[in-house]
């Protein structure tokens, strides 16, 4: 019924599997083999998205963490140069990571899935080259909600691109409260402003669990409404 790339923590197959459905992670703490950047990962993820039901369901979070703000001065990514700078190892890494996953997004899209790509709200991934070619030939549609409002530690604000309209669903009202930070500011000697993650920034990547319930109903309403 679906499958979660790059699962983590899995919060979106658990919810899945709670609600009574067949569900699948791709995540390569839990199998090595599930390596995209590998042939046998990237013919194995292909097969779990060929696998995948018609207008099943598909949770994407490629690798970000060489497309947000914080690592811009490694990266170097940028608008106008979304690549970056591909001598540096793990950035030409994620580039092919993501190329790899826009061709299963065309799997998904022919088999009609409703498919969920996140990513944090400063993430460049979606001006990849292929993923620009892919946004240009399918109707997707870009949200921004707070993982806050699912019940996060941070607010964490992010990005969410879909094929059907009803995905505004997960816009929900973030709470006003106190939230500690994730990165750390820091002027340096020279005028420039030194922006770093701190312990807690790894900790957000996990979904809330009712972040994962919420798929399983935005999903329901997308089937009823093709």
């Amino acid at each position: 019924d679906m499958v979660e790339y790059f699962a983590g923590e899995q919060a979106v197959t658990r919810a899945w599997a709670q609600a009574g459905y067949r569900s699948c992670p791709f995540e390569i703490k839990l199998n090595s083999m599930a390596d995209i950047l590998s042939t046998p990962g990237f013919c194995m993820a292909l097969l779990m998205a060929l696998m995948t039901k018609n207008f099943g369901f598909a949770m994407i979070a490629t690798v970000c963490s060489t497309w947000v703000f914080v690592n811009r001065s490694t990266s170097r990514r940028t608008v106008w140069s979304p690549l970056g700078d591909e001598r540096v190892k793990s950035v030409a890494l994620a580039n092919v990571m993501v190329s790899r996953m826009s061709l299963i997004l065309w799997v998904l899209e022919a088999k009609r899935c409703l498919w969920l790509y996140e990513q944090p709200q400063t993430s460049l991934l979606f001006q990849h080259p292929r993923m620009q070619q892919f946004v240009e030939s399918c109707v997707v549609f870009k949200i921004h909600c707070w993982m806050g409002s699912y019940g996060a530690s941070s607010p964490k604000g992010t990005h969410l691109w879909g094929p059907h309209a009803d995905i505004q669903k997960f816009i929900l009202p973030l709470p006003c409260k106190t939230w500690a930070p994730l990165v750390t500011k820091k002027t340096l000697a020279d005028g420039r402003v030194q922006v770093s993650g701190n312990s807690d920034l790894k900790g957000s990547q996990a979904y809330p669990p009712a972040f994962g319930h919420a798929t399983v109903g935005v999903w329901k309403m997308a089937v009823e409404r093709p």
